[in-house]
């Protein structure tokens, strides 16, 4: 664990180097007047695509906290999967690059938020 004050470094000074094996999708969050109930069609206000999945989330946020991280998960060769590298490859201090491959469609996650914004 870093010393009080230090980024992701070790007692020596050298960067920490992590891999993390994990999860990489697009989460879609939908902010609408209410939440629908079961079967109800509701017009969304608004729908904003994130990055998402719990293995670029923990790459993501070890590589800003200064550590040298490579990220093994799975994206699809799709559009989602374009957006989620490009997502990663913003981060520029970990290797967006290892163990991310093409493969099926990529999984995607949904939230709702009541509250539009007006």
């Amino acid at each position: 664990m870093p010393a009080s004050g230090e980024s992701g470094g070790t007692r020596s000074g050298a960067r920490a180097r992590i891999i993390v094996v994990g999860s990489v999708n697009r989460d879609w969050v939908m902010r609408v007047m209410r939440v629908p109930r079961p079967s109800e069609a509701v017009t969304r206000a608004e729908l904003r695509q994130l990055a998402g999945g719990k293995g670029a989330n923990q790459a993501v946020a070890a590589a800003r906290l200064g550590a040298a991280v490579s990220l093994v998960g799975a994206v699809g060769d799709d559009e989602a999967g374009r957006a989620a590298r490009a997502d990663l490859a913003r981060e520029g201090s970990m290797d967006p690059t290892c163990g991310l491959w093409a493969g099926p469609p990529e999984t995607r996650s949904s939230w709702w938020m009541r509250g539009a914004r007006t």
